[in-house]
């Protein structure tokens, strides 16, 4: 799922969600739909939109510096509010439908807040973006991470061997592994970082509240509903673990992203290279499970 994204795209997408990146930045909300949909009424908006803005500005010069760095622009507009269809979805913003194309020099990423229902685009040139993900590498922010974010123990037993392949829970499809018995939770790193999700999805946190996760487990292309309502409970076996599980949504920061071509009804070179997402629990779940 991971390797065929883009990778300046998503070297971007993890530095920038996980609060560790950027430079002086320029962020906006703009557009019609923005004033049509009640944005001089609705204070939830704006106080998305400030979230969005001030956690860009802060990655973004935690990666490249302070004023006076590169100058990457992040543009932020504004696309509409989804409905609540049941207790379980949001349907996406009617008025919002993405366009056909997101042309040729600029990415972005869909930015839901499932608190309030607000949807928003982020977006960034690929030449910004080249420029990001080169700087991740070169900080080695894109390399893994041990148990409590330290290096990858080189004899743990427990690591993930190369070569082989990664089992999960997705679409109904369960081809996992079972690590240990249904009477305890799973305590052995990194198998306690994969959460499940009572949505019937899995992800892995990379974060303290940080879960990367498939796209299709929290927006629905079909049905055009944003997921809601559901439990992520790390190191999970059966009625039992050890890690707490967090309620999304509940109160605090919670957001979800997935890149934006994944809202495209047919995406250029299919819509699988795009099928992944992030998730930023409102309990920090990660500073236990490592």
């Amino acid at each position: 799922m991971l390797m065929n994204l883009r990778s300046a795209s998503l070297r971007l997408f993890t530095a920038w969600l996980l609060g560790c990146c950027a430079a002086p930045i320029a962020a906006q909300t703009i557009g019609d739909e923005l004033f049509a949909h009640g944005f001089e009424t609705d204070l939830s908006i704006q106080t998305d939109r400030v979230e969005l803005e001030t956690s860009s500005l802060e990655a973004l010069q935690g990666l490249l510096g302070g004023p006076g760095g590169s100058g990457v622009q992040v543009l932020i507009t504004y696309i509409g509010k989804g409905r609540r269809v049941d207790s379980d979805a949001f349907e996406a913003p009617l008025g919002g439908t993405p366009p056909s194309s997101t042309g040729n020099n600029i990415d972005g990423f869909s930015a839901f807040n499932p608190n309030t229902g607000n949807e928003f685009r982020i977006q960034i040139t690929r030449s910004d973006l080249g420029t990001i993900g080169s700087e991740t590498t070169r900080a080695r922010r894109d390399a893994g991470a041990g148990p409590m974010g330290g290096p990858v123990p080189p004899t743990d037993p427990d690591s993930p061997i190369p070569g082989v392949i990664n089992k999960a829970w997705s679409n109904n499809s369960d081809n996992r592994v079972r690590y240990s018995s249904l009477g305890v939770g799973t305590t052995t790193w990194p198998w306690r970082a994969i959460a499940e999700f009572s949505n019937r999805c899995s992800g892995t946190l990379v974060g303290p509240r940080h879960v990367v996760t498939a796209a299709h487990c929290i927006y629905n292309r079909v049905t055009n509903t944003w997921s809601s309502n559901f439990n992520v409970t790390p190191g999970r076996a059966g009625g039992n673990w050890n890690y707490g599980r967090s309620l999304v949504p509940s109160a605090g920061f919670t957001w979800y992203f997935t890149p934006w071509q994944w809202r495209l009804a047919n995406p250029a070179g299919g819509e699988g290279q795009y099928d992944v997402g992030i998730l930023i629990l409102p309990n920090r779940l990660g500073d236990l499970t490592g």
